[in-house]
């Protein structure tokens, strides 16, 4: 089982009585994001919203490639496969 929310997170721009973007999970509540600019919270609030599509993506792509294609450039495999036990806390 994941440590990490899973998703589906969305993205929240900034409102006047919140006025940082925000990232939410469904009813469960949300995170504000803070940065230097406005622009760069909300790319950062975007980018948070999708990591667990994202990381469940590049797991589909690993098994994806290792099936077809064993001989495939391990350092690109070997690089996939350090992201995703970063992200999962391996």
């Amino acid at each position: 089982m994941p440590k990490y929310t899973p998703g589906p997170w969305s993205f929240q721009p900034g409102q006047n009585n919140w006025p940082h973007p925000s990232v939410w999970r469904g009813n469960e509540g949300g995170f504000q994001v803070l940065g230097t600019s406005r622009e760069r919270s909300e790319a950062d609030a975007r980018l948070i919203a999708a990591a667990p599509d994202l990381l469940e993506s590049l797991k589909d792509v690993v098994a994806v490639v290792q099936e077809r294609d064993p001989g495939f450039d391990a350092d690109v495999l070997r690089t996939a496969r350090a992201v995703i036990a970063r992200a999962e806390g391996r």
